[in-house]
Order: C-alpha cells, then sequence, then structure tokens
C-alpha cells in the first residue's frame, strides 16, 4: 500500500495522502485494496501503523504529512470499517473497558493529564509497546504508569484506561 497516491487532474498529476478525500467528505477516495473488508485485522492494522513512523506530529493532523494522536487513530481504523471520533477524548468512550493485564496487541490505549482529562491515545503494538503521535509517529514502551519514552526512560504519558473496538 502506497501513502501516497497519484491522482490526475486537470492541473496535472498531483499526489494525495492515504486518507485523503475530496469533494463529499463522506466518501473517502483513496482507499488500499483492504478498505471495503469488514473483519478487524489487529496484524494489518499495524502493518499499516508502522508505515507512518518517523511522520511529523501536526495537530488536527491526518495525513502523512502531519498527524497528531487521535487522527492517527482515525487513520489506521477506517479501512478496516472502524470509525473513531475526532478527538482522544470522545475516542475514549468507545469500544470496551480492558483491564491492564488484559491488554493485547491492537487494544487502544488513552492517556490523561493532571487534570484527569484524556488528552493522548495510542494504539499497542504488544503488552509492551504502543504507537502513538507524540513529537512524531512512534513506538515506545508501555507499563502500567503510562507510555515508557524509549529515548529519556520516562513516563511521557499518564495510562487513563484501554479500549477494545472489535
Amino acid at each position: 500500500m502506497d501513502l501516497l497516491a497519484p491522482v490526475q487532474t486537470s492541473d496535472g498529476l498531483k499526489y494525495l495522502p492515504f486518507g485523503s478525500k475530496l469533494g463529499n467528505a463522506e466518501k473517502t477516495i483513496i482507499k488500499n485494496q483492504s478498505a471495503e473488508r469488514k473483519m478487524y485485522e489487529v496484524s494489518k492494522i499495524l502493518e499499516l501503523v508502522s508505515k507512518f513512523e518517523n511522520a511529523p506530529y501536526l495537530w488536527g493532523g491526518k495525513t502523512i504529512l502531519g498527524m497528531d494522536c487521535s487522527g492517527l487513530m482515525q487513520l489506521i481504523h477506517k479501512p478496516f470499517s472502524i470509525d473513531l471520533p475526532r478527538n482522544a477524548s470522545q475516542q475514549e468512550m468507545a469500544g470496551d473497558l480492558i483491564t491492564f493485564g488484559s491488554h493485547r496487541a491492537g487494544d487502544v490505549a488513552f492517556f490523561a493529564n493532571e487534570n484527569n482529562k484524556v488528552v493522548h491515545v495510542g494504539i499497542l503494538s504488544s503488552t509492551d509497546s504502543i504507537w502513538h503521535a507524540s513529537g512524531c509517529v512512534r513506538l515506545d514502551g508501555f507499563i502500567l504508569e503510562g507510555i515508557l519514552n524509549r529515548d529519556t526512560d520516562l513516563i511521557s504519558h499518564r495510562l487513563y484506561s484501554i479500549r477494545r473496538f472489535a
């Protein structure tokens, strides 16, 4: 699957990022072959998220050119017919609540600030690692306390909850 799709326009060839929409905002134009599948396939979602590694952080972004944490979750789940709300706090209300220790790859973890407000989200790559967008799309450690930044060995985000969307 290519993250940039060529599109012929009256102005010549243009490249649109995966997940881009044209015209009718409800109709996704750029899709991959598995976009029509109804099955939730964790391995495929994790394969997709890994393609965005090092994509820059951009608040409100949802493309390879820049994305935020909740945009990343929308982008990687949409091709598998899992439509998530836009913000992390809204996404946290979806799916089934999972306890730490029962979590697995593909579960989505949410993180809160000091006021206990959900402000961050990522997808578990395994029971002890998580993909998220913080500075860029990156893979960090995941422990009971939250995200363990692999560069600093410090907790960067405090765990609030874990959800399963299928």
